[in-house]
Parts: C-alpha cells; sequence; structure tokens
C-alpha cells in the first residue's frame, strides 16, 4: 500500500460511509509490533498516515478497535501475520 490519508480525511470518509474493507494488521516497528489500519475507497487502498507518522499505528490491539468504534465502524477484518 502506498497510499495514505491523514487521519481527519479517514475520520470525514469513515463518517460518509465511502471507506470500506477496513483492516487492522500488524505493523513492524522498532518499538516492536504496533498495529495498522487499511481501507479501500473504490478500488483502491489507502493507509492512515498522521502529522508524525507516514503510517499510524496504535500500540495494541484494542486501541486501534477503539479508535474504529469512534468513528463508527462496526466490521473490520484482522490479519495476525
Amino acid at each position: 500500500m502506498s497510499k495514505s490519508v491523514l487521519e481527519p480525511t479517514v475520520r470525514v470518509l469513515f463518517e460518509s460511509g465511502a471507506g470500506n474493507n477496513i483492516t487492522i494488521h500488524p505493523e513492524p516497528d522498532e518499538r516492536g509490533e504496533r498495529w495498522s489500519i487499511s481501507f479501500k475507497v473504490g478500488e483502491e487502498d489507502f493507509g492512515i498516515a498522521s502529522k508524525r507518522e507516514k503510517v499510524r499505528t496504535w500500540a495494541s490491539l484494542n486501541s486501534a478497535v477503539h479508535w474504529l468504534k469512534r468513528l463508527g465502524v462496526k466490521d473490520v477484518s484482522l490479519k495476525i501475520a
């Protein structure tokens, strides 16, 4: 996945229902294993970026799920490897 979208834009996409096929997957990191989120808009895959990180990561699976729940996301896929 080479394209990423900043968090504020992702929030708008998810709240409007445009982002679908949401996947949480492990993201190797110098801080240890962390979790990232990807999604589709149309046929294109995107990752989530933040102001500080090209790929936004969460320290735990629970924190990634909590972030998605706050946006109203109810259905995600999980990759564990």
